[in-house]
């Protein structure tokens, strides 16, 4: 008997966190054509091919997005993966198009929640200090002129408002939605081992 309210309550963590994932994975589908068409509007438009080849990485990892959403036999970790993998290859991608002022930070930032939030507190603590980690790394790399971003230095004002707001609110309803997720799992855990609680006092208090 008392392996069974534990066994619930893992259950229901685990249930919300793949109801989760796969709805992450499908607003990143729908966001990432947008973002993406974005992203070409704003790339120089002196740099011919470069655009494209710009572009691939953030192509790719909207490509494996897809896949992960599309692939309904994929055990749930590997979905998880993708989408921790995706959201650090933007962070960096980004990092490197738009500088310092970009929305590389925004995306490294989500990472480590996003990592809590479906894997646990360890892989949340390995995640931020490896965006701390590339956050140092770019801002040397930028500093010393070995990376020059393409993005941010001939954009207008409203152009870079866009650029700006749009990273924002895409990363900040990503933390949003992770910790609602979270929240709601919890919650529901932590009824599902109260009532299992109040059966046993009962059951308890019948044999006394």
């Amino acid at each position: 008997m008392s392996n069974q309210p534990i066994s619930d309550w893992k259950s229901t963590i685990e249930q919300h966190r793949s109801v989760g994932v796969k709805q992450l994975l499908a607003g990143g589908v729908i966001v990432g054509i947008a973002g993406i068409v974005l992203l070409y509007a704003l790339l120089p438009n002196d740099s011919g091919t470069g655009k494209l080849i710009a572009l691939a990485p953030f192509v790719a990892a909207w490509f494996l997005l897809l896949v992960a959403w599309a692939w309904r036999g994929l055990d749930d970790r590997y979905k998880t993966l993708v989408l921790l993998v995706v959201t650090y290859s933007l962070g960096v991608a980004l990092f490197g198009l738009g500088g310092l002022s970009g929305g590389g930070r925004m995306w490294l930032l989500l990472l480590p929640i996003l990592a809590f939030c479906l894997l646990g507190f360890g892989t949340g603590v390995a995640s931020g200090i490896m965006s701390i980690l590339t956050c140092g790394f770019f801002v040397l790399a930028i500093n010393r002129g070995w990376v020059n971003p393409q993005i941010g230095q001939g954009l207008t004002n409203s152009a870079s408002l866009l650029y700006q707001t749009g990273s924002f609110l895409v990363v900040a309803v990503g933390e949003l939605s992770a910790l609602r997720f979270f929240h709601r799992g919890w919650q529901e855990s932590l009824a599902v081992s109260s009532l299992a609680n109040r059966q046993l006092q009962a059951q308890s208090e019948e044999l006394k």
